[in-house]
């Protein structure tokens, strides 16, 4: 029987891009299978546009379930499976209602992705505004990690927030799914891994594709590429804040500083508006 997924997008920042990029060599090894992928109208007209649908049907939607149904309608197959981005929690109790699995796709790392699993066990621990100096050591994997260094929704900041509360609902409902992947490779962070595996039915760690847009007709005008072929292997530092959230002016020189004491050789990926702030304050090389 010919199978078809559904598969259901945080429309947001880089989620929508990095999940088609899976949804892609998910459909090059499956080629009989078909999948609909839902997102908002804004979301995949940007994302079909500049790229090929081959074997995808495009679900731009209001509501997630009654674009399935039309998808449903449409193909003459019924829903065999349901993979949403990890964000969108209620595609749980979604998958249940339709009797199907629930494969749940986290873009980021394993260190990030297990602190959201254990965010009522640091909580616990730690308790709320924790000492900032304070170690994750009864995590396995994050001993190295300190309550300064984990996200506001935590410990800290709004609890309350939408955002917090996503998250906190998410790390609660993993262990639902019948699988979850993780977009990371897992030799990075095997102690973390092996925890997961440990509590989860399934934890699939896939290395990130290539990106499959198309590049630019001069993809290299910074010279950026040349720079990078002259470095020895595995010697340099890549620093991205992606394209909704960013540093403090203060921050940004701040960790310059930091990298520049290390004499590590760093890529930095920045917008416009970062750059002049370097320009207007100390010459820190960065070009």
């Amino acid at each position: 029987m010919d199978q078809h997924i559904g598969v259901l997008a945080f429309p947001f920042t880089s989620h929508p891009q990095t999940l088609l990029g899976l949804v892609r060599r998910l459909a090059f090894a499956a080629p009989q299978t078909k999948f609909s992928f839902f997102s908002t109208a804004n979301s995949n007209a940007f994302l079909f546009s500049t790229q090929s649908a081959d074997g995808l049907n495009n679900g731009a939607v209001g509501n997630f379930r009654q674009a399935m149904e039309v998808a449903v309608a449409d193909t003459t197959r019924k829903i065999s499976c349901l993979v949403t981005d990890a964000f969108l929690w209620f595609g749980a109790d979604m998958a249940e209602e339709m009797g199907v699995p629930w494969v749940t796709f986290w873009i980021a790392g394993l260190s990030a992705l297990s602190v959201h699993f254990h965010t009522d066990a640091i909580r616990q621990k730690i308790g709320l505004n924790g000492h900032e100096d304070q170690t994750l050591d009864f995590i396995p994997g994050l001993s190295a990690m300190r309550v300064r260094d984990l996200p506001e929704g935590i410990v800290s900041g709004d609890l309350d927030s939408a955002p917090s509360r996503m998250l906190h609902k998410m790390g609660l409902l993993l262990p639902r799914a019948t699988a979850v992947i993780a977009n990371s490779v897992e030799e990075l962070n095997p102690i973390v891994a092996t925890d997961l595996k440990s509590k989860l039915p399934k934890l699939l760690c896939l290395a990130p594709p290539t990106p499959s847009s198309q590049p630019a007709s001069n993809p290299d005008t910074s010279s950026c590429l040349s720079w990078l072929d002259k470095q020895k292997a595995k010697t340099v530092a890549y620093i991205s804040f992606g394209s909704i959230l960013s540093p403090s002016p203060d921050e940004l020189v701040a960790l310059t500083e930091a990298l520049e004491a290390t004499g590590v050789p760093f890529l930095w990926s920045i917008k416009d508006d970062e750059i002049l702030v370097f320009q207007s304050s100390t010459d820190h090389g960065i070009r």
